[in-house]
């Protein structure tokens, strides 16, 4: 455990020296499966940036995001969900919106007897 905490600040340090404030995580699922579709990088002036950090930073980042979610609502299965998941640089704060697709329905009931015709 301690490493991963020890993982987690250098990942947060290293995205704060390089001038990123938030990480935004878009993901979908449905049918049984899901992914993280994309991950953006914003910096101190709320711009998309174009940074491409280190792949070991980049999978410790899916590591976590993926953990997270799923600890939380079911969002790939059956008619599956979507987000967004954002965490703050370097606090490690995090929210998630996610949306899960629900299809409602209503059940009625008949009962009864067929009588012969004469």
């Amino acid at each position: 455990m301690k490493e991963k905490k020890t993982n987690l600040v250098g990942a947060m340090m290293y995205l704060h020296d390089n001038g990123i404030k938030e990480i935004i995580i878009n993901y979908s699922g449905g049918g049984d499966s899901g992914a993280i579709d994309e991950i953006f990088f914003q910096d101190n002036n709320n711009n998309d940036t174009e940074f491409h950090c280190d792949s070991l930073v980049k999978t410790f980042i899916e590591e976590l995001a993926y953990t997270k979610l799923n600890e939380i609502e079911d969002w790939y299965n059956n008619d599956g969900g979507w987000g967004h998941f954002t965490i703050t640089v370097p606090t490690a704060e995090y929210n998630i919106e996610n949306y899960i697709k629900v299809i409602d329905h209503e059940t009625f009931n008949h009962e009864g007897q067929f009588e012969s015709e004469e």
